[in-house]
C-alpha cells in the first residue's frame, strides 16, 4: 500500500489537487479571509498534507477537540492557545485577543493542516520595515509542529507519509535574525527575500525519517531563498543541533 499511495501522490492529477487546495488557502490569507482575525505582520505558513488524506481516505471528527479537556491541537510556537469547532473542521487560536491572534492551526475534516504564524513587528523592526524571522528558533518551531502534527496523525490512525508545503508570504517585509551565539559573518544583502510570496517547493516526508531529517530540504530552501548556501544548524550527520535558549 506504501508504494501504491506514492505512485498517487506522484500523479499529475493528485499533485495538482495539493497544489491547488495551497494555493487556494495562500489566496484567502492574502484577501484577509484567515479564520480568525490576525495582527499585523507577514506570514510563516506551512500546510501538511498526508499521503492517504490526498486520496480522499481521511475523515476528521472535529467534536473531540472542543470538548472539556479538549484534544490539543499542533500549533507553531510555544503559547497558549484556545480550540474551537468551525465550518472546516477544527481550529486553535493562539494568544487571541482585540487585535487578533499571532497565529493559528487549521485542522480539515479530510486531514489537511495548516499551520500559520505571524511574524510580528517590534519598534525596532519596524524603523526598517522588516520584521524579524529568528533563525534558528522558526527551525525548531516547524520542527516541534510537524513532531506533534504526527504524533496527532498517528493517533488518528492516518499515515505518516506527509508532503510539507512552507510559505512565507509578504516576504519584502522580512529579514532573517542570524543568532548572534554562532558569530555568522554574512555579505551585505544577505537575509533579505526577493518577492512578496515565496512558496516553497513541497518535500515529501516519510514516518521513519526523524523530523528534524526530514525538515532539513524545507530549511535549506529558505536559507537559499535569503542568499545563503544552507541552513547551518545541522551536524555532520544531518541531525539539527539548535534548541531554543
Amino acid at each position: 500500500m506504501p508504494e501504491i499511495r506514492r505512485l498517487f501522490l506522484h500523479s499529475e492529477k493528485t499533485a495538482e489537487q495539493i497544489r491547488d487546495f495551497r494555493t487556494e488557502r495562500l489566496g484567502k490569507l492574502i484577501a484577509g479571509e484567515a479564520p480568525h482575525k490576525l495582527v499585523d505582520g507577514p506570514l510563516l505558513v506551512v500546510h501538511l498534507v498526508p499521503t492517504e488524506a490526498a486520496l480522499g481516505n481521511v475523515t476528521i471528527d472535529p467534536v473531540p477537540y472542543d470538548t472539556v479537556p479538549a484534544r490539543p491541537i499542533p500549533i507553531i510556537g510555544r503559547t497558549t492557545a484556545m480550540n474551537k469547532i468551525n465550518f472546516d473542521g477544527a481550529l486553535t487560536i493562539r494568544n487571541a485577543n482585540a487585535e487578533g491572534t499571532h497565529g493559528y492551526t487549521q485542522i480539515f475534516r479530510n486531514g489537511y493542516m495548516e499551520g500559520v504564524f505571524v511574524i510580528s513587528f517590534t519598534e525596532e523592526s519596524l524603523k526598517s520595515g522588516r520584521a524579524v524571522l529568528q533563525t534558528g528558533t522558526f527551525e525548531s518551531n516547524v520542527r516541534v509542529f510537524f513532531e506533534q502534527a504526527r504524533v496527532e496523525y498517528r493517533r488518528l490512525g492516518v499515515s505518516l507519509e506527509i508532503a510539507v508545503m512552507l510559505t512565507i508570504l509578504r516576504g519584502k517585509q522580512v529579514r532573517m535574525g542570524f543568532d548572534p551565539r554562532f558569530h555568522f559573518r554574512f555579505e551585505a544583502g544577505q537575509g533579505l527575500f526577493d518577492r512578496e510570496t515565496l512558496a516553497f517547493p513541497e518535500v515529501l516526508t516519510q514516518g521513519d525519517t526523524p523530523a528534524d531529517v526530514a525538515l532539513r530540504p524545507v530549511f535549506d530552501l529558505v536559507w537559499q531563498a535569503g542568499c545563503v548556501a544552507q541552513c547551518p544548524y545541522y551536524d555532520e550527520d544531518g541531525r539539527m543541533t539548535f534548541r531554543p535558549g
